[in-house]
């Protein structure tokens, strides 16, 4: 995946693109999928195109049910874009479920689970 700047569009492999038609032919992976590309799809950077990036894909978080997310990095995403956005009390509720996931999963020392914190 890649993001064009001057055309300000993502760009997935075509192999993404057949899975995510079969994916969400089925109706019951609809959900689960536009997770995922919304993950995938979240810029992890600093800089304003990503902080940009970010608030432009907030209309799409706003649409999931957020507490479902099926990985810690759907959480990190989500979190990130909502950070950019002001949801304080939202972005608090999914840091601290990575905590413990890492925690569960990694161990307390592990440095992934040191960088949650």
């Amino acid at each position: 995946m890649s993001y064009n700047y001057s055309r300000k569009i993502l760009s997935f492999h075509s192999i993404i693109h057949t899975c995510t038609k079969e994916t969400v032919a089925q109706k019951d992976n609809m959900s689960s999928a536009s997770l995922l590309l919304l993950s995938r799809a979240t810029p992890g950077g600093t800089t304003e195109e990503n902080y940009s990036f970010r608030r432009q894909l907030l209309v799409h978080a706003n649409e999931i049910q957020w507490k479902d997310l099926p990985t810690v990095y759907a959480r990190v995403c989500i979190a990130k874009i909502l950070m950019d956005a002001g949801y304080w009390s939202q972005v608090e509720v999914l840091q601290e479920e990575v905590l413990e996931l890492q925690r569960e999963n990694l161990g307390r020392h592990h440095p992934h689970t040191l960088a949650s914190m």
